[in-house]
């Protein structure tokens, strides 16, 4: 990766059903060791590996790591890595549990180039975040790291993090209205109805399908939405628009309220 700075996530408490996040790091193995010994967790562990070859070791497997290689391990699986010649590896590590009962087990894959841009562009919104507060930016924060986590566990060969369909018929009616402009000025209550639920009852719904709120979903849509249109050539005034809002200033307080700065602060970085 270009610019590549290590990023250290730690104490994470992302929850929702069936997965909890403990820690994220990126950072390229240390000039010192070339080999890590045969070692095993009291959690499951995801590996991405961006740069670097080595063999991976475990379960009496040995696979050769280069760029896009992307390893689960279950939590008690001892595992191990011997480094080979070249650059030393840049891997991304997240420490997480699935729920007790999931039946996924050790397995490893190859990422396509698409998911690995994806990935990429996640961890530079992430680090962007990190930079700032990631304890403000909570929910976008968890929300990147769930993206993170989809992409790399479905190159693994394995299904999504959540249970549930996370584009159920429902998620994806909520979806569409929380992003019409058109209802960008109604209260909870209102886009609730429109979607068919009282908002209580749909707000159970949610969290047992993403584990978030209607509100929180408006948001998260909103922000990456938001961050979308910013990385384009449109004025501040213009993505105001385009969300609904209908005083920029306005919108420059929601999004340095749930990105942690500014919307021109955080373009410039982006770029």
């Amino acid at each position: 990766m270009k610019n590549f700075n290590p990023l250290y996530l730690q104490n994470l408490d992302i929850n929702m059903p069936g997965l909890k996040v403990f820690h994220l790091q990126l950072n390229r193995h240390l000039r010192e060791l070339d080999a890590i010994a045969l070692h095993q967790h009291e959690f499951d562990q995801l590996l991405v590996y961006f740069a670097g070859r080595g063999i991976q070791i475990f379960q009496d497997r040995q696979i050769f790591v280069r760029t896009g290689t992307v390893v689960f391990l279950k939590r008690g699986c001892a595992h191990a890595f011997r480094e080979t010649v070249g650059r030393r590896p840049l891997c991304l590590a997240i420490d997480f549990n699935f729920d007790a009962k999931d039946e996924r087990t050790n397995s490893s894959g190859q990422l396509t180039q698409t998911q690995m841009a994806l990935i990429r562009q996640q961890l530079s919104e992430l680090m962007i975040s990190a930079k700032s507060d990631p304890a403000a930016n909570q929910l976008n924060v968890a929300g990147l790291i769930l993206q993170i986590l989809d992409v790399a566990l479905k190159g693994a060969g394995l299904l999504s993090v959540a249970k549930t369909n996370l584009e159920s018929p429902l998620l994806k009616r909520v979806r569409l209205a929380v992003t019409d402009p058109a209802n960008s000025e109604l209260r909870l209550e209102q886009i609730a109805a429109k979607v068919g639920y009282q908002l209580d009852y749909l707000n159970r719904l949610l969290r047992q399908q993403c584990g978030l709120t209607l509100g929180q979903l408006r948001n998260q849509e909103l922000i990456s939405r938001a961050k979308r249109l910013l990385r384009q050539d449109s004025s501040i005034g213009e993505v105001a628009e385009r969300l609904g809002f209908a005083d920029q200033n306005y919108f420059a307080r929601w999004f340095r309220a749930h990105a942690g700065m500014t919307p021109s602060r955080w373009r410039k970085q982006a770029r």
